[in-house]
């Protein structure tokens, strides 16, 4: 699948070049374990795989050790206090590092305080777009982004250029979700397909139902999203 075109004075970020690289990645790597049955995975999605050995320890207000739990057990907002599992790292993973960190799993244990001063998020007022490192629970589509990417292929009629030549490649959109959940200011990035692919992808989008909104303690925010459509006519 793909995404609109757009031609910005900057390109994107290195931050969000890293970002969508190891997303694009993950998403290879849990294509991949589907597909070959010799490497099938235990029933949850990557990271429930990757910290299903991990002890969470929950921190209160004292900075007491209050609970203990598993991954899936975790809430929006403490899942976003875990550590990237890539740590400090500023180089790119390979997909065969990145498979291979997989099978390592997480750390035997990790400390969630979510009242550690450094980690406090405050709303800076009404109609603010926020980035997602400074919220407190991601936007989420219903039932995960699994089912977002299916939504995308199953309403995604492709140019006829594009399934005839086999065009394959990436469109990259950012664009808002609202405190209702809606999308608004959809923007492409970059359109690695051409032949009116992009424009596709954003009417689909357009019509996609409405997600979870973005959360700053529990209250809903606007929020700035970026993510790539990937596009293959013979997938």
């Amino acid at each position: 699948m793909k995404t609109p075109q757009f031609q910005l004075k900057k390109k994107p970020t290195r931050w969000f070049r890293r970002t969508i690289l190891v997303l694009a990645l993950i998403v290879n790597s849990f294509a991949n374990a589907q597909e070959n049955p010799s490497q099938k995975q235990e029933k949850g999605s990557l990271f429930e795989n990757y910290y299903n050995n991990t002890i969470f320890k929950i921190k209160n207000e004292k900075g007491a050790i209050v609970a203990e739990k598993k991954y899936t057990q975790l809430t929006q907002a403490e899942k976003k206090l875990v550590p990237s599992f890539l740590g400090r790292s500023k180089t790119m993973p390979t997909k065969e590092e990145l498979d291979e960190l997989f099978k390592k799993g997480g750390p035997a244990v990790i400390i969630i305080d979510a009242f550690d001063p450094k980690k406090q998020k405050t709303k800076k007022g009404e109609n603010v777009v926020y980035q997602v490192n400074e919220i407190t629970e991601d936007p989420i589509f219903p039932n995960g982004m699994e089912a977002f990417y299916q939504y995308m292929g199953q309403n995604l009629k492709l140019p006829k250029e594009v399934i005839e030549k086999n065009i394959k490649g990436r469109i990259y959109l950012s664009f808002i979700l609202e405190t209702d959940g809606s999308i608004s200011e959809i923007t492409t990035l970059r359109d690695g397909v051409g032949y009116g692919t992009s424009e596709e992808v954003i009417r689909v989008l357009k019509n996609a139902p409405k997600w979870i909104p973005g959360k700053i303690n529990s209250e809903p925010v606007r929020v700035k999203y970026s993510l790539p459509i990937t596009i293959n006519p013979k997938a």
